[in-house]
């Protein structure tokens, strides 16, 4: 059974990801010549943005597949993991946090425009990261499960 993502793809995922996060709160942390609350506002604004980022891939990629799913016989309606709310409080969690984090960064933040820029491309960086490493940590669980149910078949009929 082919494998979605190569080890040295979720290697870098990981390591994307960890780099990525690291970087932006450690400047946050350690550059902003702000009050430990600002500090603390910018740092929660990358952690939401970063929860809603997992919660919204998962959710698209949940209801997408579930549109795929066959019905089975006795069924009245396909799989719906996620209620119509909770895909809406997905989107809106993180175009909330999103905006919220990146206004902060623009309009409160009283620091150089390059300084701005490299706290806004840490927040789409650590956004992208989420993405990609969400989406490569199920994918590999997914082939694990196919092919542990596969080689069972394969030794069950053999």
């Amino acid at each position: 059974m082919r494998r979605r993502n190569t080890a040295a793809f979720t290697a870098m995922s990981i390591l994307f990801f960890a780099v990525s996060v690291a970087l932006t709160l450690g400047g946050v942390i350690s550059y902003l010549d702000q009050p430990f609350a600002v500090k603390g506002y910018y740092g929660m604004g990358i952690f939401c943005t970063i929860m809603a980022s997992f919660t919204l891939q998962k959710v698209i990629r949940d209801n997408e597949e579930d549109k795929q799913e066959k019905v089975l016989p006795g069924d009245l309606q396909p799989r719906k993991r996620n209620t119509v709310a909770f895909t809406f409080l997905a989107y809106v969690f993180f175009a909330v946090s999103v905006a919220l984090t990146l206004g902060g960064i623009i309009w409160y933040l009283d620091q150089p425009f390059a300084v701005k820029g490299y706290y806004g491309m840490g927040v789409f960086c650590s956004i992208m990261a989420s993405f990609t490493l969400q989406k490569v940590i199920r994918d590999n669980e997914e082939d694990k499960r196919l092919t542990y149910e596969a080689n069972r078949q394969f030794h069950q009929e053999q």
